[in-house]
């Protein structure tokens, strides 16, 4: 599609469409979950453009026992867009996914100034948790849209263990080609893959 046709639609899209449609069509729908945020559940942004995980001090204030906070003052962060994010230090917080069951992460959060975003997202969860997450639901079933994609746009060319179905083991020699029938949890847009042996591949993985 060219550039002439893209106008065209938008032209379009000015003409016969309300302001709320244009708008929906401008603004794509934010990437948010519900998380257990010390022991409490809460909204969250799971936001892969982030290399660390936030909490706003107003949410922080309304936590019963409250975590403390521990400065910070000699790391600098920035945003994409160059200008330094304010903080007020971090606390040592315990974030758990709800697909993961009981298995909780112990991990620092920075503290940062609130905003009228988060009067209702007040965490958005970084990298830093997103990694911890997707390495620890490998054989996790029903993991949330909007943590796939976050999987996904992290993806390093891991997609997951292959188990074998055969009942009975068996080795595989040197030049030797065999097919071996076995099971993978599908990833989402994922068609196809090249197994290779992991360092502790057995007869069973």
């Amino acid at each position: 599609m060219n550039c002439a046709s893209i106008k065209g639609q938008i032209g379009e899209m000015r003409k016969n469409s309300p302001k709320e449609v244009l708008v929906s069509n401008l603004v794509g729908k934010a990437n948010e979950s519900t998380i257990i945020f010390c022991g409490e559940k809460t909204p969250a942004l799971i936001d892969s453009g982030s290399m660390v995980t936030t909490v706003s001090e107003d949410y922080l204030n309304s936590l019963h026992p409250k975590p403390e906070i521990i400065g910070l003052e000699e790391l600098v962060l920035s945003g994409p867009d160059g200008k330094e994010l304010p903080y007020l230090g971090y606390i040592e917080a315990t974030i758990q996914a709800e697909f993961l069951f009981d298995k909780e992460i112990s991990v620092p959060v920075l503290v940062v100034p609130s905003t009228s975003y988060h009067s209702e997202v007040p965490v958005v969860v970084g990298t830093n948790v997103i990694r911890i997450c997707k390495d620890k639901c490998r054989d996790a079933d029903d993991v949330p849209t909007e943590w796939q994609d976050a999987f996904l746009s992290l993806q390093n060319g891991y997609v997951g263990s292959v188990r074998s179905t055969n009942k009975m083991s068996f080795d595989i020699q040197p030049m030797e080609t065999i097919t071996v029938s076995g099971l993978v949890r599908k990833q989402k847009e994922i068609e196809s893959v090249v197994t290779e042996q992991t360092e502790n591949a057995s007869s069973k993985i």
